[in-house]
């Protein structure tokens, strides 16, 4: 994967685009996206590549002030956060029926300190935690335009200091 971002960022940055904007939706990508542009940094000295991840244009904080989630402001894989949003996007894709409420388990308190193997058997991963029984449509349609407001003001500034 690291390779054919490379080669996509490669061809639209040769082709004279000034920068590129990756827009986010899956913590899996970060690391991916990081490692392609770092790949390219040095043939493209006057161009940019900028990545954004949208769930983190909302911090804890915020949606805390909203009084929408009891747990981490619905932040977490497949949370109430994230399925608050894609209820917004596209209903029929949600069925919070077949979920039930994970409560998450607290993290490190240690920033540094990353478990990457021994916290969860894939057996009983169901892949999300939260207690997706908060999720809205309606929540995640001021999530949404939250969001929009945020990455688009993230990039204007950064244009307006960068280009």
């Amino acid at each position: 994967m690291i390779e054919y971002l490379t080669e996509v960022f490669r061809g639209i940055l040769a082709a004279g685009v000034k920068g590129i904007l990756v827009l986010n939706a899956h913590d899996g990508n970060i690391e991916v996206v990081k490692a392609a542009g770092e790949v390219i940094a040095d043939e493209f000295l006057d161009r940019f590549v900028l990545l954004i991840n949208w769930w983190q244009t909302l911090p804890e904080s915020f949606v805390n002030s909203l009084g929408f989630f009891s747990q981490s402001g619905g932040h977490g894989h497949g949370g109430p956060l994230e399925t608050s949003v894609v209820q917004a996007i596209k209903p029929e894709a949600v069925e919070l029926s077949k979920g039930k409420d994970i409560d998450l388990k607290p993290g490190s308190a240690n920033e540094a300190l990353h478990v990457v193997c021994g916290e969860t058997h894939r057996e009983t991963w169901a892949g999300y935690h939260g207690r997706v029984s908060e999720a809205s449509k309606e929540k995640g349609e001021v999530l949404i335009e939250e969001s929009v407001k945020r990455i688009v003001k993230a990039v204007q500034e950064w244009i307006s200091t960068h280009v």
